[in-house]
């Protein structure tokens, strides 16, 4: 059964069309979120608080990719900029803290904070 329902077209097409929503209801992001939780995930960049916390605590969805810059750079349909593979569990003073950076700035941001302990 799982070689029928998990061959590699189920990986290559299958898998790659049911990513492309903008519904954090989907099963696959449901999935995805229930797995950090089985692993004890930290929520995106903390080494402090799991996504299982944040999600008992009602923690942000952040976009990795900000949204302001993905409509900046022509993805202006909401359902372009929303989707589940751009979301992320992080603590609100990150997602603050973050904003509308592109994801290239805020990780040498951090890149030189973690040099710097």
């Amino acid at each position: 059964m799982e070689a029928g329902e998990l061959s590699d077209a189920y990986g290559d097409n299958i898998l790659p069309a049911n990513l492309d929503t903008s519904v954090s209801s989907s099963t696959y992001f449901n999935l995805y979120v229930m797995s950090q939780i089985y692993d004890k995930d930290y929520a995106f960049l903390s080494k402090s608080i799991t996504v299982q916390q944040l999600i008992e605590e009602r923690g942000d969805v952040n976009h990795v990719f900000p949204k302001k810059y993905l409509q900046t750079n022509g993805y202006n349909n909401k359902r372009q900029y929303n989707q589940i593979a751009n979301y992320a569990y992080t603590e609100q003073v990150v997602n603050l803290a973050v904003k509308a950076q592109l994801h290239k700035e805020y990780m040498e941001k951090i890149k030189l904070q973690v040099k710097g302990d």
